[in-house]
């Protein structure tokens, strides 16, 4: 253990962040600590990752977070581990950053784990329904499986759709009688989720992008957590 690490000890349980925070500089204190000056996305990128049986953890103060004793060597811990990345991707970036509010219509595009963690986070909110779009058929069965244990959901419509024939979008809309959704979530990272989102999302709502740059869309904007607004002038 490092000399500059004093809140944690030897023998202590800890989740590990999913981004590296110094809990001092000008981002951290912003409560920004995706973007710390000296931290930020570490592991797995310009350090080595989680995937070995030891892991270096820079930061390790604010980079982790203690587990209680009461729940050591349960079902809980072993769940923690969603806290780390996956869950929190898929509440933050997905639904928070979406602007989710309570009775909205959203559409998840690409049902894999943080796919399938926007929905469950979901249920916090009470969407009025909800749209599961992959072509995984394992993946959507999946999603309405946790719809139907997940606290606050288990009373929304949820429609499976298979975008194997690309129909997601006239589908959506011929449901939604052509208004589309509230919310799109677009959890896959390639160019044809954009695509789908935009075609589906109603008008003046937003969309939470979770993973790769869009086409023509640089890296920095992704970087640097930057939003863009496009529209038409409303006023006069």
């Amino acid at each position: 253990m490092g000399d500059a690490v004093q809140h944690r000890r030897i023998g202590d349980r800890v989740l590990v962040n999913t981004t590296t925070q110094c809990g001092k500089c000008y981002n951290c204190k912003q409560k920004f600590h995706g973007h710390c000056v000296d931290g930020g996305w570490q592991l797995g990128n310009l350090i080595d990752g989680m995937q070995g049986t030891y892991a270096r953890i820079p930061h390790a103060d604010f980079s982790t977070q203690l587990i209680p004793e009461n729940v050591w060597d349960t079902s809980v811990e072993d769940a923690i581990v969603m806290c780390s990345d996956i869950l929190p991707t898929g509440l933050e970036v997905g639904l928070l950053d979406g602007a989710i509010q309570p009775g909205m219509k959203i559409a998840i595009v690409g049902m894999g784990p943080v796919g399938l963690a926007s929905l469950i986070t979901s249920g916090d909110y009470q969407p009025a329904e909800l749209f599961a779009i992959d072509i995984n058929k394992h993946r959507l069965d999946a999603s309405v499986a946790l719809t139907e244990k997940t606290a606050g959901l288990q009373s929304v419509p949820v429609h499976s759709i298979d975008n194997s024939n690309n129909t997601a979008v006239e589908e959506v809309l011929e449901i939604t009688k052509g208004h589309g959704v509230d919310l799109v979530v677009e959890a896959i990272g390639v160019p044809a989720g954009w695509y789908i989102c935009q075609d589906i999302v109603k008008a003046g709502t937003v969309g939470g992008v979770l993973a790769n740059p869009l086409p023509g869309l640089r890296q920095s904007f992704i970087k640097y957590s930057l939003r863009i607004k496009f529209g038409y002038l409303d006023s006069i």
